[in-house]
């Protein structure tokens, strides 16, 4: 088994990186890029903004969330 390239859940099989999403994070909707995909969970690269620069500063702009709490976004 490869662990650098997981095989994502079905749900996460509609999350491929380069998608974006909005989630909820400690109480804020944020929106970000999905930039790798893991098994229940993707990598995330949150989108900056004026009012989320220190959640940016502490996570250096990326964090991971399970598949069922990330929506998709209509580009």
């Amino acid at each position: 088994m490869n662990d650098s390239n997981p095989t994502p859940s079905e749900t996460g099989r509609l999350f491929a990186p380069g998608t974006h999403v909005t989630f909820n994070l400690h109480g804020s909707i944020e929106s970000g890029t999905i930039t790798k995909q893991l098994t229940n969970a993707a990598i995330v690269h949150i989108d900056a903004c004026s009012s989320n620069k220190e959640l940016i500063f502490n996570t250096n702009g990326q964090t991971v969330i399970n598949y069922h709490r990330l929506k998709l976004t209509c580009s």
